[in-house]
């Protein structure tokens, strides 16, 4: 992981410290959010930080570990390194908030 990203993921875990943790399994990055916390955190990313293009969002089903994920990945307009934020949900309640009022683009990806 980049320095600027390592910064900005740190930068939330301590603003979020109950909702935002870094992403630690190997081979990955970004960060996990806590989904009761997922609006929240994702509109001071786009408001803030200023990742005001969402430009994927993908559906994963972890069969070992009875969960599913929604990995999100961020950019900006103005260009820079992305950003991956990701939301975990037990499999028998498998609900996110949608984030489509913040980035009406992710409409697009249902």
């Amino acid at each position: 992981m980049d320095n600027h990203k390592a910064i900005f993921i740190d930068d939330l875990t301590i603003r979020f410290p109950d909702s935002v943790t870094r992403d630690s399994r190997d081979g990955y990055d970004g960060f996990m959010v806590a989904v009761e916390s997922l609006v929240e955190v994702v509109r001071v990313i786009k408001n803030e930080y200023g990742y005001d293009y969402l430009s994927s969002l993908t559906g994963v089903d972890n069969l070992p570990d009875e969960n599913m994920e929604v990995v999100y990945h961020a950019y900006k307009s103005t260009g820079g390194p992305g950003i991956n934020f990701k939301v975990r949900v037990p499999r028998e309640n498998p609900q996110v908030p949608s984030l489509v009022p913040i980035y009406p683009g992710a409409d697009f990806h249902y």
